[in-house]
């Protein structure tokens, strides 16, 4: 396949976006903690909607990297998140279809397990935390490792931050903005 010709203003808008994608991601493995202990049952489609989110922020990433590869311009750290998403990837596909799933018209039965329709579809346990935020998710009776997705995801914000405003740019881009620059 050729490589994907994008101009160093795509690029940037790309790292713009994985950054972002960055920020989501930390913000919600610091949010859901709240989430946990005792009143988490009771708080389970809050879960699910952070989760969910999560899940949508990792695979919004995934698509900026993979098309910053696809054009030559490979970040450190990328592979390592590519290689540790592409491990929980199936998270997203779960948590957008679980009502097919749970009517038995899923596309992949292999994302949950008997278990999980034999207790009435019920989760127990969505969240398992460890010292830096979420470990593993929990859904349709089924483990999500996500701590190292997340893990190298967080790894990726120098490195998209230096791509979307190399050095000198923000120089440039205040001095354009100052009054001096217009008089």
């Amino acid at each position: 396949m050729a490589p994907l010709s994008l101009s160093d203003d795509q690029k940037r808008g790309l790292a713009q976006r994985g950054h972002h994608w960055v920020q989501t991601i930390k913000r919600l493995n610091k949010a859901a903690k709240s989430l946990e202990g005792e009143d988490a049952a009771v708080k389970y489609r809050a879960v699910i909607d952070e989760v969910h989110m999560l899940s949508l922020a990792l695979q919004h990433l995934d698509s900026c990297l993979r098309l910053l590869s696809e054009s030559g311009e490979i970040l450190t750290g990328a592979a390592d998140f590519r290689t540790a998403w592409g491990a929980v990837s199936d998270l997203r596909d779960a948590l957008e279809h679980e009502e097919e799933y749970i009517a038995g018209r899923g596309r992949f039965s292999r994302l949950f397990s008997q278990s999980w329709a034999e207790n009435g579809y019920f989760e127990d346990h969505l969240l398992i935390w460890g010292s830096e935020g979420i470990d593993s998710v929990n859904f349709m009776g089924r483990p999500y490792r996500a701590r190292s997705a997340i893990a190298a995801a967080l790894n990726l914000e120098a490195p998209l931050l230096d791509l979307w405003n190399p050095p000198g740019r923000l120089a440039e881009s205040a001095a354009d903005l100052s009054p001096s620059a217009h008089e």
